[in-house]
Parts: structure tokens; C-alpha cells; sequence
């Protein structure tokens, strides 16, 4: 079973009738699904499941967006989980990769750099097993895209995971990449 819902261009200025006018148009995901597992090894033990994920996008301009998410999963074997996210994309006026080009590079200070920024967040909290679970993870990542067909990368970023019966762990990355074009 999965009932869908959306709706589009609710309350923003691109909307019948305008309810907020800080942002240019929205966007509303829903979703319900229940459903029945079989396991393989005892089939008289079936499990049911119901999911539901909500999203909700703002479009506060061409560049610019917030991003919402909830996920959650029950099942009747008592596992659950439930995830939150958080998306925050907007262009940059500056970056500091932009700063050490133009230093490094006398002849970058006349190309035009594209900037965006976004950051993200997440929460993932459940129980898997008779074990709970819990992670908390941040990103932040910047895109600079110039001469039409290039462009780089890069994020810095952390997660923290704690679990019931394991050792808790804390990871940071560092990315770094590059695209081009032809």
C-alpha cells in the first residue's frame, strides 16, 4: 500500500495568492507505505511495516532553497528509526578558495566565479535489533563554477555516531574535487 501527495506553489509570491513574500514558491512531498516482510528463514513470522516521509522545499529565489525532510519506519518487530534533514542552498558572495586563486594566480582576479553554498544537516535516531542508535552528521559544501566549463569542489563536514552496545564514533571529512567540461 503507498498513498502519494503534493502540492506545488502554496503560499510563496508564485502562488494564487500570496502568503509569504520572502520566498518565490514551495513545494510539499508526502508519503505513506505499509507493507509486509517475509522473512526467509521462519515465514510464519511475518513483519508489517509503515513508513511515512514528509519533505517540504522553499524556493526563496533561482539560487537560493531550504530543504525539510522527516523520515520514520515502525515495523512490529520493534525496530524504528526516524531521520530529519535540513538543506540550506544559497549563492556566495566570497569563498576562500576564490581568495587563494586570485592570490596565488595574478590573472584569476578577471575571471568571474559562480558561488554556492550549501549545508546540511542530519538526525537519524532509531532502534535496530533491541539496540538503539543514534547519528548526527554535518556538511558544508561550496561550488565554484567559472569560465562555463569548470568548476570545483569542495566540503568540510562531521559525524558523530553513537550506538547502544558499540563504541560511539566521530568522523570528519575534508573533500576536495574538480569538474570539466568539454
Amino acid at each position: 500500500l503507498n498513498i502519494n501527495s503534493s502540492a506545488v506553489n502554496n503560499f510563496g509570491t508564485k502562488a494564487k495568492k500570496t502568503l509569504a513574500d520572502w520566498f518565490e514558491s514551495d513545494e510539499y512531498l508526502s508519503s505513506f507505505t505499509g507493507a509486509v516482510k517475509i522473512p526467509a528463514k521462519d515465514f510464519n513470522k511475518l513483519i508489517y511495516s509503515i513508513s511515512w516521509y514528509n519533505q517540504f522545499l522553499i524556493y526563496i529565489s533561482e539560487n537560493a532553497s531550504i530543504n525539510s525532510a522527516l523520515d520514520l519506519q515502525i515495523e512490529t518487530n520493534d525496530n524504528w528509526n526516524t531521520k530529519a534533514t535540513a538543506i540550506y542552498s544559497r549563492p556566495g558572495k566570497t569563498s576562500f578558495l576564490v581568495d587563494l586563486a586570485k592570490f596565488l594566480i595574478p590573472s584569476a582576479q578577471a575571471i568571474t566565479f559562480g558561488i554556492i553554498q550549501k549545508d546540511t544537516a542530519n538526525i537519524q535516531i532509531g532502534k535496530n535489533t533491541n539496540q538503539y542508535f543514534q547519528q548526527y552528521d554535518y556538511l558544508h559544501t561550496t561550488s565554484l563554477s567559472f569560465l562555463k566549463n569548470y568548476s570545483v569542489n569542495c566540503g568540510l563536514g562531521g559525524t558523530f555516531t553513537w550506538h547502544q552496545v558499540q563504541a560511539s564514533s566521530l568522523a570528519l571529512t575534508l573533500s576536495l574535487g574538480g569538474k570539466m567540461q568539454f
